[in-house]
């Protein structure tokens, strides 16, 4: 694994307080999508009506369906999704922020370190397409991943009463 990728997204074990709308719809989405294998239709609907819900183009759900689809048939391990109950991002919840928000950049050549990390070179070319279906609905509906100092992360950082929110400053 090389830096190349690194800075577009928090460290593992980041507080998901910590994390922008876009990054946590993204997480939310995949534990939903998670939570949906086997194939269970009610499952299924929730991820999807999320989709529907920010405004997503029906591409988008499409994109990300498939992406997870291939993610699942070829990777040894189940989807890159931690307990909904975790603390923090695991280190594959990680990767897959940092690849979408790498794809919204346009920088292909670090998602596709990402995707080789994860995947066998064949999955890993098949894989490229939905991810970036996906990462352009994001983008499409305003959801953009932010890009982050790997420090940035780091809750320690934040000086008490700090917010990462403006919005949140105001609502307290």
């Amino acid at each position: 694994m090389t830096a190349s990728y690194l800075p577009p997204a928090p460290a593992p074990e980041t507080p998901m307080a910590l994390l922008s709308t876009a990054e946590l719809f993204l997480i939310t989405c995949l534990w939903l999508r998670a939570a949906a294998w086997p194939e269970g239709a009610e499952q299924d609907a929730c991820w999807r009506a999320g989709f529907a819900a920010a405004g997503i183009a029906p591409q988008g759900a499409a994109a990300f369906d498939t992406f997870f689809r291939i993610l699942r048939a070829a990777s040894p391990q189940a989807l890159p999704a931690r307990c909904p109950r975790c603390p923090g991002l695991g280190r594959d919840e990680v990767l897959l922020l940092r690849l979408i928000g790498l794809l919204q950049r346009g920088e292909d050549e670090g998602a596709a370190e990402i995707l080789a990390d994860w995947l066998c070179p064949t999955a890993a070319r098949m894989a490229m397409l939905p991810a970036r279906g996906l990462a352009a609905a994001l983008a499409a509906s305003r959801l953009i991943l932010p890009r982050r100092h790997p420090d940035a992360a780091d809750s320690s950082l934040i000086a008490p009463g700090g917010y990462v929110d403006p919005g949140l400053g105001l609502v307290h």
